[in-house]
């Protein structure tokens, strides 16, 4: 111990004296490196938010950036030093980039893993209900992501507070990096230990911050009038249509053949054979989330060829929202047509329709099987749709047959 001596290794009492006589200096370096480290992370988070989102979403966005990401990305931040202080013109400006390069590169990780990741089911839900691109990028896939995005804000702000402190060593006049070197230059370990104890006190807190966490009226009548003339029934009609299949291999799945059908308005009418011999698959095509690959399908006489809210759709499983409770879940569709604020009392009617009253503000995961498959129900009612399409339901102990609502 006697190579340990003062001034490299202080005593305990010495530092204790370092934060209280030098508490004003460290609060003002203190003060400073937080203006640092949160420009630079705000910074570096939306552009991170903003590149992660876009990869995740646009295949040819994925593709040319990809490259750059796998190839730049894995880089640390310091290493980048010696050419931001020939690029930048003040080490300020240098520290900053170096501070949004560090929070930058997990945050668009994260975010595009768990925007690629998102359940495609989620999206198909969205369309049958009415919902364009932008619902689908902002009220679908980055609640779905959220869990990834904050893993990645996280380790962005781990990141950031290392950088921090050789980013203040650039020639930063202020801050606890700043506070450091200048206390070592003169010496004085003990109000270097007291510039640590303070930094090891935020890194520590954010480490449990994160523990935490893991555990108008005219136009109200002229609205309600188009759902009404939007509530009557339609006429489907399937001509010729088939449906295949290509596997990976080349080898083909005819799922549908030549199929005609007739169906009035009104009319219900139950699609019945084993699995699969391609009962879901029609249904699919109807609801316009899939092609077919020969034939056509129209209602009323209008050809089909996407997703539409005048054919709703209730899936075999429930996909249910999991970051909705059910009265926003059964109002998704009317959000997604910016209708909501007008006829919200449509959502507490049908939720009472299909007897969840009371279960408004209970998520998913609260919910038996039953009950989210009428949640789900609601949820294609509350549209008005022309037509109701039904996987396999009836098997579900408690949950509503839709020729219930048949009249």
């Amino acid at each position: 111990m006697g190579a340990a001596a003062a001034p490299y290794f202080p005593s305990q009492i010495k530092v204790l004296d370092a934060l209280i006589h030098e508490s004003g200096s460290l609060a003002v370096s203190t003060l400073y490196s937080l203006r640092l480290l949160v420009l630079g992370y705000a910074i570096g988070t939306i552009l991170g938010l903003t590149t992660g989102i876009l990869m995740g979403w646009y295949q040819q966005f994925r593709y040319w950036v990809n490259p750059f990401i796998r190839i730049l990305g894995p880089i640390p931040s310091t290493a980048w030093i010696p050419i931001v202080l020939v690029v930048f013109p003040t080490s300020f400006s240098a520290s900053v980039f170096l501070l949004v390069l560090a929070t930058w590169f997990p945050v668009t990780v994260m975010t595009w893993t768990g925007i690629s990741n998102v359940s495609k089911s989620y999206f198909e839900v969205a369309k049958t209900l009415g919902a364009n691109e932008q619902y689908l990028i902002r009220k679908v896939a980055i609640p779905a992501a959220f869990p990834q995005i904050f893993i990645g804000l996280f380790m962005g702000t781990g990141t950031s507070f290392v950088t921090l402190i050789v980013a203040e060593m650039l020639g930063v006049k202020a801050g606890l990096g700043f506070y450091i070197t200048w206390a070592q230059g003169w010496g004085e370990y003990y109000k270097v230990y007291a510039a640590l104890f303070i930094m090891a006190s935020a890194v520590l807190r954010h480490h449990h911050a994160a523990v935490l966490c893991k555990g108008q009226n005219s136009h109200l009548a002229e609205r309600a009038d188009q759902m009404v003339a939007q509530a009557e029934a339609g006429a489907i009609s399937v001509s010729g249509v088939s449906r295949i299949f290509t596997h990976t291999d080349g080898t083909e799945l005819l799922a549908l053949n030549d199929v005609h059908l007739e169906i009035k308005a009104g009319e219900f009418v139950s699609l019945i054979g084993p699995s699969g011999r391609g009962k879901s698959t029609l249904l699919r095509l109807i609801a316009g989330l899939d092609r077919p690959s020969s034939g056509q399908l129209t209602l009323d006489g209008q050809l089909i060829e996407g997703a539409h809210y005048t054919r709703g759709l209730v899936f075999q499983e429930p996909t249910l929202f999991p970051w909705k409770n059910v009265w926003h879940n059964v109002a998704s569709g009317l959000e997604a047509r910016g209708l909501l604020g007008q006829l919200a009392g449509e959502v507490d009617k049908f939720i009472e329709l299909v007897g969840l009253k009371g279960f408004e503000k209970v998520y998913p995961h609260m919910l038996s099987g039953g009950m989210a498959q009428r949640a789900a129900l609601a949820r294609a009612l509350v549209n008005y749709p022309k037509v109701l399409l039904a996987g396999r339901t009836a098997g579900r102990p408690g949950c509503l047959h839709p020729h219930e609502f048949a009249g």
